[in-house]
């Protein structure tokens, strides 16, 4: 196999740098997505309790919701 030129090596490894990026952000969307559904389903739930007077547990529900998200959530970068 012939010896790849500076130029090959430069853009293959940039295709694979790429790669790795566009396999993260699959990822990440994957993530942002059952954390979105997990969301939905807790105020969906809060609300039906909130229906049947259940004040206190919707509020539980919510309160669990809202630490989960601080929880998992990534931190921001600060420059």
């Amino acid at each position: 196999m012939p010896e790849k030129t500076e130029r090959e090596q430069h853009l293959r490894n940039e295709v694979g740098q790429l790669t790795h990026t566009v396999q993260r952000m699959i990822q990440q969307r994957a993530e942002m997505h059952s954390d979105l559904s997990w969301h939905r389903q807790d105020i969906k739930d809060a609300l039906e309790m909130l229906e049947r007077g259940m004040v206190r547990d919707a509020i539980e529900v919510l309160r669990d919701s809202l630490d989960r998200r601080e929880r998992t959530r990534e931190k921001r970068k600060s420059n």
